[in-house]
């Protein structure tokens, strides 16, 4: 299955997101996600419009501070809007775009006679693994439009233009850094003023690229007093740049008196007439200063500046200013401005955030302080009475339902939980994938038959968890990508999440799970998958009748298994039968006894997985067993996963069902797929010698154990069967295509179904 590029967001936080892989592999497994990782679900348009849906902890901080606006006020006009959309679309570590430089190397190198240049490193070292980008984008620009305006003036193969760009070469060859021998163009003397003016702002450029500050500080002064110079009106803010770089490169110390003299300047081409850019980008560079005069004091100001409404044109520079100068004042052991206090209270405790909502009654600390609570805190009472005061239109409300309604099952307050589930997930408008699944979960816990159980189990993926990145289910997600188009087919169909499969697994017994397999409420794959669970688990459990009312739903989910399953409904006794079965499974390493979440198993049922995700592992440690002659003591891995804490009994479970559930499992989890499967094959084989199968089934078994997470008891059967192939069936073509046997790999996450 092919992968859709990731959608990519900026983050204010990186967030690392890993897939699941088998223990001991380099290779990624795939999964679902039914909740909203790093970020909002997208289309993020909606989000940053206040529809916030179900706030979560975990969220980059870029989208709580979006969430804070709207909770606390003044929310975000459509150019912000805007600005917000464009900054989360920016990728989280972008290449350096090279197109400046690449325009500008395709412009030089149209001038006639002139040697062909390639792109060149524009970062300037500034220690032995520290470096910074010496030639900006700007000047590229401005080198590819003052090029244009010498051959327009005077002509390619001038003499004029050709001295201009070999001086203009020379500059630029300072940008990978040339602090010790500048490279600086010679001054013109015979020469209009006009080329007299282009030369002296290359020479002030080449000192200032070369980082001869003191030289380029007068020289800029200079260009700015020359009132024919095309450079005059930004020679003050060139100034300001040369100041600042002096200041924070010239000693391992920032210098505080120069950075304010930067300041100084800045402020006046901010108060000044000039051209709006420039005061844009002076305001850039006074956020630069200020949090490295002051950074306090600096962030507190852009904690204002993000906060107002109406500054769509300095938002996105304000809010790095926020992010770089993060270093917000504090009070106490709390930050002072409310923004910061709130980002840092959440996963934090409780009781700072309960205190401040108590005493501010705003409706961000609300938020916080219920997400943080569970039914048995002394103080839940006040926030549960608040949430109920939350209306429909509130940005706010679905997280505060969610917690109450959270917090009212943890209490046993199931009928008021019950009634406020039942009509949020009844809304006319629907809910968003991962706000429906997270008030499912909490819905299925009420289940009061297999009916709902099985609706509010199902769910929709918001991603799809893969190659160590997360692929977000965006219905409007590169519509013409056919990747993107197969991505939408496979998170179209709901599914099962863990919580219920485990419930499924561990806590039904097989005459609920035979009525689920034929419900309509599950999608056909998920039945089918559910039909061939319930079919092993019943030849397990020795319920053949169970097994034969499976075969027709498994066979219209996988046709492939027709002539096997007929072979073992028409097997005349029961050693033939479970040879059957055990031939049957070897052959379809994805038949197992349990129900995977999510997508399933994703390798096709007839071949073995890469990742060990083949048959299954007992639920009980095994019993020791001895170590077949001349093999080597093999150590096994004591430590093992913490599992997923369980499930319990589906409410809706009669006393006997429950028993019954107990009873099966208890004779489950003592099977493990490699060791049944092997067994079965090798005490056939002792009675049946001639049967045409046995040497495939041995082959099999072999290849079963090395491939499963198999315990190490296998490692007596996988060297019997080895053996017993090689001296009784030399010239098959099992025994060809066999040379060695494997220890048992063990199994990394036994614990992770059990009870």
């Amino acid at each position: 299955m092919r992968r859709p590029k990731a959608c990519a967001a900026a983050l204010v936080i990186s967030v690392l997101v890993v897939a699941r892989a088998a223990s001991g592999s380099g290779v990624w497994s795939s999964e679902v996600s039914f909740v909203a990782e790093g970020q909002p679900e997208p289309p993020l348009d909606k989000y940053v419009a206040g529809n916030l849906g179900l706030i979560q902890p975990n969220w980059d901080r870029s989208y709580l501070y979006v969430a804070y606006r709207w909770m606390e006020g003044p929310g975000f006009d459509p150019d912000e809007q805007k600005v917000m959309l464009a900054i989360w679309s920016k990728p989280a570590w972008p290449q350096p775009d090279t197109t400046p430089q690449d325009l500008w190397i395709q412009a030089r190198n149209q001038i006639p006679d002139t040697t062909p240049l390639e792109q060149f490193d524009s970062f300037a070292p500034t220690g032995e693994f520290e470096s910074f980008r010496n030639c900006h984008d700007d000047a590229f620009h401005a080198a590819t439009a003052t090029l244009a305006t010498m051959v327009a003036k005077f002509g390619g193969s001038s003499v004029q233009a050709k001295a201009w760009l070999e001086a203009q070469d020379t500059v630029f060859e300072n940008c990978p850094g040339a602090k010790d021998n500048p490279h600086i163009p010679d001054a013109l003397k015979d020469a209009t003023p006009f080329e007299q003016a282009q030369r002296a702002y290359q020479i002030a450029a080449a000192e200032f690229y070369g980082e001869n500050f003191d030289a380029a500080i007068k020289d800029f002064n200079a260009i700015g007093a020359d009132r024919n110079s095309p450079w005059r009106e930004i020679a003050p803010y060139l100034v300001a740049r040369a100041t600042i770089r002096k200041a924070t490169l010239s000693g391992e110390e920032n210098d505080k008196a120069l950075l304010a003299d930067a300041q100084r300047q800045l402020n006046a081409i901010v108060a000044s007439a000039a051209p709006a850019d420039l005061k844009t980008s002076a305001k850039a560079l006074l956020g630069f200063v200020g949090c490295r005069i002051d950074p306090e004091a600096r962030h507190a100001d852009a904690v204002h500046a993000i906060m107002r409404r109406g500054d769509a044109a300095t938002l996105e520079q304000d809010l790095e200013n926020y992010n770089k100068c993060g270093t917000p004042r504090r009070e106490g052991d709390f930050p002072a401005e409310d923004l910061d206090d709130w980002l840092a209270a959440w996963g934090a405790d409780p009781s700072h955030a309960i205190d401040k909502w108590k005493r501010l009654k705003s409706l961000p600390w609300l938020v916080v302080s219920i997400a943080a609570s569970h039914g048995s805190d002394p103080e839940v009472a006040p926030l549960l009475d608040a949430a109920r005061g939350i209306k429909p239109d509130s940005p706010a409300y679905l997280t505060v339902e969610y917690h109450l309604d959270r917090i009212l099952l943890e209490q046993g307050k199931n009928d008021e939980a019950k009634k406020r589930l039942d009509a949020i997930l009844a809304k006319p408008d629907p809910l968003m994938r991962a706000a429906y699944n997270a008030f499912a979960t909490l819905r299925v816990k009420l289940a009061t038959n297999l009916e709902e159980f099985l609706r509010y189990g199902l769910r929709y993926p918001v991603a799809i968890v893969a190659e160590g990145s997360i692929f977000l289910a965006d219905p409007d997600f590169d519509k013409d990508f056919t990747d993107a188009q197969e991505f939408r087919r496979e998170t179209a169909v709901p599914m099962l999440d863990r919580d219920d499969t485990d419930a499924i697994d561990a806590w039904m017994p097989l005459g609920i799970l035979k009525q689920a397999a034929h419900s309509s409420i599950l999608p056909p794959p998920l039945r089918g998958r559910l039909a061939m669970t319930v079919w092993v688990r019943a030849v397990l459990l020795g319920d053949e009748g169970a097994a034969r009312e499976m075969i027709p739903m498994i066979v219209e989910f996988a046709p492939q298994l027709k002539v096997s399953l007929e072979a073992w409904s028409a097997a005349k006794n029961p050693n033939q039968r479970r040879f059957e079965v055990a031939v049957t499974m070897l052959r379809n390493p994805g038949l197992r006894p349990y129900l995977d979440s999510g997508f399933g198993r994703l390798t096709p049922l007839d071949q073995p997985d890469a990742l060990r995700d083949n048959f299954w592992t007992s639920m009980s440690p095994p019993l020791p067993m001895p170590t077949p002659k001349n093999t080597p003591q093999v150590v096994m891995p004591t430590a093992l996963p913490t599992p997923v804490p369980p499930p319990k009994y589906p409410a809706f479970l009669s006393p006997d069902e429950r028993k019954s559930a107990d009873v099966e499992w208890d004779k489950l989890a003592r099977i493990d797929g490699a060791e049944f499967l092997c067994s079965e094959a090798l005490q056939y084989a002792k009675t049946n010698p001639k049967e045409g199968r046995i040497a495939e089934a041995l082959f099999r078994c072999i290849l079963a154990v090395h491939l499963s997470a198999a315990n190490d008891h296998c490692d007596v059967l996988a060297d019997s069967a080895f053996h017993l192939l090689h001296q009784r069936y030399p010239n098959s073509e099992w025994a060809k295509k066999n040379r060695f046997w494997y220890h048992a790999q063990g199994a990394p996450w036994r614990a992770a179904y059990g009870r």
